[in-house]
């Protein structure tokens, strides 16, 4: 398959799902190889909407960019501020950076509207439902809640 025929949006997908697969199966050299072409791609898309902003941002997160990623949540959450992924990314990112009063306030957010949102089935959240509920519990546990 020959990335370079296919539209930006297709590269970034298959992109990001490779890195993604390959992170979670603790495939270092893969991630190191893909990652800068995942995040070239992205940064050539530019996504606007929460769903490719949460795309970016994880990317980043991998990438250990934390306040990189922190940057895309917040874009995302200016435009729609209960938007799940990006509450968790939200979180995620400021306690890697050692904010811990910030990331209790994006999981105390995400818990807060969790219901809510779930009901509201955003676009993105179809392509992450198996992710929801551990942001959820992690969310729970960082508050001391769960």
């Amino acid at each position: 398959m020959d990335l370079t025929t296919m539209p930006l949006d297709e590269q970034a997908t298959i992109l990001f799902n490779r890195v993604m697969t390959s992170n979670s199966a603790g495939d270092s050299a893969d991630v190191a190889f893909f990652l800068p072409k995942a995040l070239i791609i992205h940064e050539q898309l530019d996504p606007t909407d929460p769903d490719g902003l949460y795309h970016y941002a994880l990317l980043l997160m991998v990438g250990e960019d934390f306040s990189g990623a922190l940057a895309k949540a917040r874009e995302g959450l200016a435009e729609v501020p209960d938007y799940l992924l990006l509450l968790a990314v939200g979180g995620e990112a400021s306690a890697a950076l050692g904010d811990t009063l910030a990331a209790g306030d994006y999981y105390a957010h995400f818990l807060d509207v969790y219901d809510v949102e779930m009901g509201l089935m955003r676009f993105g959240y179809e392509h992450h439902q198996a992710i929801l509920p551990a942001y959820r519990e992690e969310a729970a546990a960082f508050l001391g809640r769960g």
